[in-house]
Parts: structure tokens; C-alpha cells; sequence
């Protein structure tokens, strides 16, 4: 009976470790794979991440292409074709501008009021002998307010008319200048040149 009891608890004892040994690996093992599970699950997401990247450039660049397809179609048909605000506004600072006065005669220190269509808070004003404000023969002059008007037409007259003395030799006359303006827009992008006017100034 003793040696049955002790077999006994020697087998016990066996079964016991064994047990507590499968035990350990299986907890070794799951907390393997639950580790390696979290770094798959941290991989994915990264994949994702990109992913949605990827698409979202993607989709702008679908967008890009319907509105240059669109403007193809548009151009072809012979038609002006009206997209969004924002992708206009170069196009809408580049168009040409109508310029007109009232007046055909002004005196060399007062310039003639000057209607531009959209009315620009800025714009290039030319002035010059030729109307086709050749170089050498037009002034230039930015102008932000009715100040820079009038400050812009006194230098230009006063510049022609120094160019015409040292040209023709003579006392400066009544003479015919051609006025031109540029609408500045958004960004300081400045329009085509509008139609050009003349007016006669005197002394």
C-alpha cells in the first residue's frame, strides 16, 4: 500500500508539473501571437492611411482632368465656358478692359475723368504720342487712388512734352496724346490693354 501511495504521488506530482508546463507554453504562445496580431493590426492601419492618400490625390486629379476636359469641350464648340471662382481668377485678371471719357480736350495739369469697365480700385495708366504706345514714347504710372491720377497725368504730359521739344526743337504746342490703361486684379495681375483714346491738350 506504501509503495502504491507513493507511486501514486509521484505520478501526481508528474501530471502536475506537466500541467503547470503546458500551461506556461500555451500563455507563452498566445501572448506571442496576440503581440504579433497588434503589430499586423498597426501595419494595416498604416496601409490605410496611405491609402487614403493616395485616393484623395487621385480624386483631385479626376477633378483636374473633367474641368480640362471640359474646357476642351468648350473650346471646340466655340464657347466660353464658366467654371468656379477660384479657377478663373487668373483668366478674369487677363481680360481686356473698355476705356472711355466725356472729353476730347484737357489742360496739361488736369487729366480727363476716365470711365473703365469694372471700375479697379488699381490700374496702369499709358499716356503717350503714339497710339501704339511705343517705347520710348509712352509713360507708364501705377495708380491706387484719384491722388496718383493726377500726379501720373502732370509727369507723363510733362515728359512727352520734353520728349517733343528734344525731338522736333521747338516750343511745346497743343498736342494729341493716346491714353491706354491695364486693370490690376487679383494678385497683382494686371489685364490686357484696354482700347486706347485721344484727347488734345493744351498749353
Amino acid at each position: 500500500m506504501k509503495t502504491l501511495i507513493k507511486a501514486g504521488g509521484d505520478v501526481a506530482d508528474k501530471v502536475l508539473d506537466k500541467g503547470a508546463d503546458v500551461a506556461t507554453a500555451m500563455m507563452n504562445h498566445t501572448a506571442g501571437l496576440i503581440s504579433k496580431l497588434s503589430d499586423d493590426i498597426g501595419a494595416m492601419a498604416d496601409r490605410i492611411v496611405e491609402t487614403e492618400n493616395k485616393i484623395g490625390a487621385m480624386a483631385d486629379r479626376i477633378v483636374k482632368t473633367e474641368e480640362l476636359m471640359a474646357k476642351l469641350t468648350a473650346t471646340l464648340a466655340g464657347k466660353k465656358l464658366d467654371l468656379s471662382d477660384h479657377t478663373l481668377t487668373g483668366e478674369r485678371a487677363s481680360q481686356t478692359v473698355v476705356l472711355s471719357t466725356k472729353v476730347a480736350e484737357v489742360r496739361g495739369d488736369t487729366g480727363p475723368e476716365l470711365t473703365i469697365a469694372g471700375d479697379p480700385a488699381k490700374y496702369l495708366l499709358y499716356v503717350s504720342n503714339s497710339p501704339l504706345f511705343q517705347d520710348g514714347s509712352t509713360v507708364v504710372s501705377k495708380v491706387n487712388n484719384a491722388g496718383d491720377y493726377a500726379t501720373a497725368w502732370k509727369r507723363s504730359i510733362i515728359a512727352l512734352r520734353q520728349l517733343g521739344s528734344a525731338t522736333k526743337n521747338a516750343k511745346p504746342k497743343a498736342t494729341v496724346v493716346s491714353i491706354a490703361v491695364r486693370a490690376i486684379g487679383k494678385e497683382d495681375q494686371p489685364s490686357l490693354l484696354s482700347n486706347s483714346i485721344d484727347v488734345r491738350v493744351r498749353k
